[in-house]
């Protein structure tokens, strides 16, 4: 079996790379959350790490959750509202505490969706480059009206990284353009990895 995730360093740039590529890359799965935070910490205390970009395998950055296991048994959702706050808490937000914990800077290179749980991982980064594929979406069954939203609802990871994107506090979002543009560095690059690398390259 493939590794989740790929970890790879050169002259102290450490790629890790999402490899579930079947499935676009879910961060919900006990094993994928367990390999992401073995690499984090891998990369915490990797004495040659300098900075880290993460991207995804394949045709996504990452799908988020893995819709078809959530709600099977074992899964995220439980139908004890307290079982599955605990799920929550024990799985999957332990990946945002592994990235406040960190020292080294990580980038994500997205290399196309970026969807839910997947556009979060993306916010949890220090920078975010955009590839001609990606796109980014946080969505959310209406009740009333059975339609998908976007960026309407304002999720937590948004409100904690638009404000201080470039260094400086940005305007309420009001747009899904324009909560794209602001949470980005970088957009419409065509190869987004190498972009990154080539910034790290030339970077003190």
């Amino acid at each position: 079996m493939s590794e989740l995730i790929q970890y790879q360093r050169d002259d102290g740039i450490v790629t890790l790379t999402l490899n579930s590529p079947e499935t676009r890359n879910p961060i919900s799965d006990d094993d994928m959350i367990e390999a992401l935070l073995a690499a984090l910490e891998r990369l915490e205390t990797d004495p040659d790490a300098r900075v880290a970009i993460l991207t995804g395998a394949g045709s996504a950055f990452s799908s988020g959750g893995n819709v078809k296991k959530m709600g099977a048994a074992g899964g995220l959702n439980d139908a004890r509202p307290a079982k599955t706050r605990l799920n929550y808490k024990q799985g999957i937000q332990r990946i945002p505490l592994a990235f406040e914990k960190l020292e080294v800077p990580v980038i994500a290179a997205v290399n196309g969706p970026a969807v839910g749980a997947g556009c979060d991982l993306a916010c949890m980064c220090d920078l975010r480059i955009a590839g001609e594929s990606a796109w980014f979406a946080e969505s959310f069954p209406d009740s009333s009206y059975h339609r998908l939203r976007l960026f309407d609802e304002s999720p937590t990871a948004l409100l904690h990284v638009l404000p201080y994107q470039n260094g400086e506090e940005a305007p309420l979002v009001s747009t899904p353009e324009r909560a794209a543009l602001e949470l980005l560095s970088e957009v419409g690059v065509r190869q987004p990895l190498e972009e990154a690398r080539d910034i790290l390259e030339g970077a003190p």
